[in-house]
């Protein structure tokens, strides 16, 4: 059987590639440009790699630096925030949840300011110049920083306010003649302990004033200083109209009333502002 490339031969023989030969050197050259045709197609992908590392390192430095500089614009045009009004009695108005204000209800001034105020300033001189008794105490108190007496009686070392009394049958002993400044500290303290008028409702209203009107009657008893005095009348006054107030925005407004001059006077004690 004739093989069908047989005749191949003489039909290249007699074309231009008559007696032609492919070398070494022509398979080497073929090659080459091979690699170099495959090389120019495969260029553009690392370059384009490249390129796209390049815009997205420009684009992450572009928001970091508008962040940096956008920050501190949008704080300089937020408003500043107001400062309460104080009103003439030295108290500024309580906010509601943030919005408005609340103006049944009151909160302290600062505290220097107020406490140049009659009788608070008068007050204040005396339970500074007050000194505990060095007579009766026992050497160990089992109160920290308290300093207790044979007649059951303990005292806080800084603020001299009592701060516990022992209790027999018939109640606590009666505080000797130097004792009682420090007991009228200790009573007032025990007074200002009432719920914050902002806790308060109407169901559970009654007789939260029980409390300080005991306290601050049981105070009128040892005391015989007239500011403190002055302070006492005015300040029961207040919490009395709180239960015989005819409707629940006058209950709610005495019973702030009282409840500022008693954490004033809490403060005063304990030296806080």
């Amino acid at each position: 059987m004739k093989d069908r490339l047989s005749g191949y031969r003489d039909a290249m023989d007699r074309s231009v590639f008559k007696e032609g030969k492919f070398t070494t050197r022509h398979k080497q050259e073929v090659f080459v440009k091979i690699k170099q045709r495959t090389r120019k197609r495969n260029d553009w992908f690392p370059r384009m790699m490249s390129l796209s590392f390049v815009i997205v390192f420009l684009l992450i430095g572009v928001y970091f630096i508008t962040d940096m500089i956008s920050t501190p614009a949008d704080q300089a045009e937020s408003p500043p925030q107001a400062e309460p009004a104080v009103t003439e009695n030295g108290t500024a108005p309580l906010p509601i949840d943030g919005e408005g204000v609340n103006k049944d209800e009151e909160r302290p001034a600062p505290y220097e300011e107020w406490l140049q105020e009659y009788p608070y300033k008068e007050i204040k001189k005396h339970f500074e110049n007050y000194e505990l008794p060095q007579e009766g105490r026992v050497a160990d108190s089992q109160f920290i920083n308290g300093i207790t007496y044979e007649n059951g009686y303990t005292f806080d070392s800084r603020t001299k306010a009592m701060m516990a009394r022992e209790h027999s049958e018939t109640g606590p002993a009666a505080p000797t003649e130097g004792q009682k400044t420090g007991v009228i500290m200790g009573l007032l303290s025990d007074a200002a302990a009432m719920e914050e008028p902002g806790d308060r409702t109407s169901s559970n209203a009654s007789s939260q004033v029980d409390l300080p009107l005991s306290r601050l009657k049981e105070i009128r008893e040892l005391n015989d200083f007239e500011p403190l005095e002055a302070w006492l009348a005015e300040t029961e006054e207040i919490l009395n109209k709180v239960d015989t107030s005819e409707s629940w925005e006058g209950n709610k407004r005495y019973y702030s009333e009282a409840y500022q001059r008693l954490q004033e006077m809490k403060s005063l004690i304990e030296g806080k502002e």
